[in-house]
């Protein structure tokens, strides 16, 4: 088993509020000697807010009446993302190995869906 615990700051040089941070926790264990395991916990927290309270704010008829409501009705305030990833890999042949990956969202934060997001692929070494 190996643990592991990351940290990194996406920095936007020409508007620092607008970087953010993202950490990561997780372990890979090697179920057998061919096949392993990867699980993790990932983060994704914004300095600040993606756009200014009320710049994004559009008149929309409610109940008969004009009041300003968000554009779609998306929230641009400051969020914070979490993530379960969970994965398997196998060696398939020598140097050659398959992989697949699920990313499932623990939290409603911004644009994302309850579905989960799925990565196959494979690689070799030679």
């Amino acid at each position: 088993m190996e643990p592991y615990v990351n940290g990194a700051i996406d920095l936007l040089a020409d508007d620092v509020g607008r970087s953010q941070a993202r950490y990561g926790v997780g372990f890979d264990v090697d179920a057998t000697q061919r096949l392993g395991l990867a699980f993790a916990f990932l983060g994704r927290s914004e300095f600040e807010r993606e756009a200014p309270s009320g710049e994004t704010d559009f008149l929309h008829l409610v109940n008969g009446k004009p009041a300003l409501r968000p554009l779609l009705g998306i929230d641009f305030a400051r969020h914070d993302f979490v993530d379960f990833s969970f994965g398997a890999r196998a060696v398939v042949w020598r140097g050659i190995m398959v992989f697949a990956n699920g990313i499932y969202a623990l939290n409603d934060a911004g644009l994302r869906n309850d579905t989960i997001i799925p990565t196959v692929g494979f690689e070799g070494t030679f």
